[in-house]
């Protein structure tokens, strides 16, 4: 125990130990001294201490306090666990670090101490650690940044800190103090190309919900944001350009203005930022103009600031179409035994015609929870990528849907995972059909024979369908696609009348206008008659951008001529043979 306490008094006068990561290596390097299992209980307090995050936001693991584990890790059962754990915070460790807040001299240490006090007592100990221990915080995290201790980035999340303990105890003393520390720190370390350094003033404190500020206050944060901007983008020297920093200034300005009513500087502010991204976008590469392009066009939309957009839209088609030659293949190699193919085509196409019809269309459907668990899988395995946010290409390289990462927009990611494994089964779909063709004799007399079973195909447009079919079975896909893509529409909005559901909306001129597909397949009727699974394939195939988006695209003259092919096809026919499916109950 002397030797513990002695290394914790040496570590206390070392001024060089500017961190917590410093810290808590020597602290680790004293537990070398003793077998894991008998390391003494206060260094083991001491270790947690510094192996703890600091303004935590991690992903799947979150206990809801400022600090939270280092790591996330699995059980033997497949379950996320943290490490630590947080039951390693007992009420015993608390007490020990509250002594240790109250004794440390080192600035480092004894703000982490009553940090960690204040921040677990109440979940730990079921009461509050006390006033003066949220004042020590305060105070000691203005003496880190006022000796400059750390790094000029972690005095930024000091400082944060200092703010919202000073708020939370309602100290008006200690808030206005904490305030001004914090424009006068970004004065200090401002510089224009470094974005971290910047900008925290107008986000920590004009963004503030509550009115922390003076009209001094308000108006040098708001004026130092407009020079700022002037010089990022260019205004008045080209050389001194950064498109990033010209983003960051003019969205910070732009949400201030919009959320005061000053129309006038939001639409200043904006063509300041749509002339310098059209600047940048003569000298950059095409795929990253189109990503600044298509950002500024969205806001100016978005303000009503139409003419100016439809300018911006002639650079977004430009960039777009010179953007297809810097996009790159990347393929993955994927073998299976030809026996294990055979052997589930034999199955999928085995029995009766209408038996190998029904098995093609059941099997082929994207299953959502085994989708879910593939993309939790990846997430485990892939986290990185999982967090990258994609965006989606037209022909024309012009961006038509973004999907998020797989926390923020798990959806969007679940439509993206069908999307690919459609094109992946999409061979199979193939083959399958082909020994239909071979060893069934289908044609297309015998398949709508086998559809019109289904109340979804009325009789009056069989006729339709027999020429769409036809021109499927003589390979005439251009023919096929187009004819077959409204027949599904018709099949789901009689689905839709035959479940009892409601086939328009009212226009706003008193009129009625039939509802469109995707409005069909939201429905609710129409979700409980098909189910989760057929719904989110339908909607990925059709009417998601995210995903297929197939109807939109033949219906509005968007799919390339070069799409009008088998792969489309097969998969329309799949589509056909799934809305076959549905039968009306008997009254038994």
């Amino acid at each position: 125990m002397d030797s513990i306490k002695k290394m914790l008094n040496e570590i206390e006068k070392n001024e060089k130990l500017n961190s917590e990561s410093k810290i808590l290596s020597k602290i680790i390097s004293l537990c070398k001294q003793f077998k894991p299992e008998s390391i003494p209980s206060n260094l083991r307090a001491e270790v947690l201490a510094f192996d703890l995050i600091e303004n935590y936001s991690g992903r799947g693991l979150d206990w809801g306090n400022y600090f939270g584990p280092k790591s996330i890790g699995e059980n033997k059962k497949g379950e996320l666990i943290a490490i630590p754990p947080i039951s390693s915070i007992t009420p015993e460790v608390i007490k020990y670090w509250k002594q240790r807040a109250k004794n440390s001299k080192h600035p480092v240490m004894k703000t982490r101490y009553a940090n960690l006090v204040w921040d677990f007592s109440q979940k730990i100990l079921g009461e509050s650690a006390g006033i003066e221990c949220a004042k020590t915080i305060i105070d000691q995290n203005i003496i880190l940044v006022d000796q400059e201790i750390f790094q000029r980035k972690f005095g930024v999340i000091k400082l944060k800190r200092a703010l919202d303990v000073a708020l939370s105890i309602k100290d008006d003393e200690r808030i206005a103090k904490v305030l001004q520390k914090i424009i006068d720190f970004e004065d200090k370390i401002a510089s224009d190309e470094k974005l971290g350094l910047w900008g925290f003033s107008f986000d920590y404190l004009i963004e503030n919900k509550k009115k922390l500020l003076t009209d001094e206050q308000t108006d040098k944060i708001m004026g130092d944001l407009e020079d700022r901007l002037e010089r990022v983008s260019g205004s008045k020297d080209s050389q001194k350009a950064d498109p990033n920093a010209t983003e960051s200034a003019a969205m910070r300005l732009i949400s201030y203005y919009r959320k005061n009513g000053k129309h006038d500087d939001v639409k200043r502010v904006l063509n300041t930022y749509k002339n310098a991204c059209i600047e940048f976008s003569k000298k950059a590469s095409p795929l990253i103009s189109l990503s600044w392009l298509q950002k500024v066009h969205s806001l100016l939309l978005e303000n009503g600031i139409k003419e100016e957009a439809s300018e911006v839209s002639k650079y977004i088609r430009d960039a777009g179409e010179k953007s297809l030659g810097e996009m790159k293949t990347i393929s993955t190699k994927y073998e299976m035994p030809k026996e294990k193919i055979d052997a589930y085509l034999d199955e999928l196409t085995s029995g009766t015609l209408n038996d190998a019809l029904v098995k093609i269309a059941y099997n082929l459907i994207p299953r959502k929870e085994d989708v879910k668990k593939q993309l939790e899988n990846l997430a485990r395995e892939t986290p990185f990528i999982s967090m990258l946010p994609k965006s989606i290409a037209d022909s024309t390289g012009r961006t038509v849907a973004t999907i998020g990462s797989i926390d923020n927009d798990f959806e969007g990611r679940l439509i993206d995972q069908v999307s690919e494994n459609m094109r992946f089964d999409s061979r199979f779909l193939n083959m399958a059909l082909d020994r239909l063709k071979e060893n069934k004799d289908i044609d297309e007399t015998k398949l709508l024979d086998y559809l019109s079973k289904s109340p979804l195909f009325e009789p009056s447009r069989c006729e339709i369908i027999l020429k769409g079919l036809s021109a499927y079975f003589h390979n005439d896909h251009i023919a096929a696609i187009t004819i077959l893509i409204p027949e599904i529409e018709a099949a789901l909005r009689k689905l839709l009348h035959l479940s009892g559901g409601s086939l328009y909306r009212p226009t706003r001129n008193g009129g009625l206008l039939e509802r469109n597909l995707d409005e069909i397949l939201r429905d609710e009727i129409v979700k409980e008659s098909l189910g989760e699974d057929i719904i989110l394939y339908l909607s990925t195939f059709l009417t998601d951008q995210r995903g297929w988006n197939i109807r939109n695209q033949v219906c509005h003259g968007l799919l390339p001529a070069k799409m009008y092919g088998i792969q489309v096809s097969n998969q329309i026919i799949h589509t056909l043979l799934v809305l076959a499916l549905v039968k009306e109950k008997t009254e038994e």
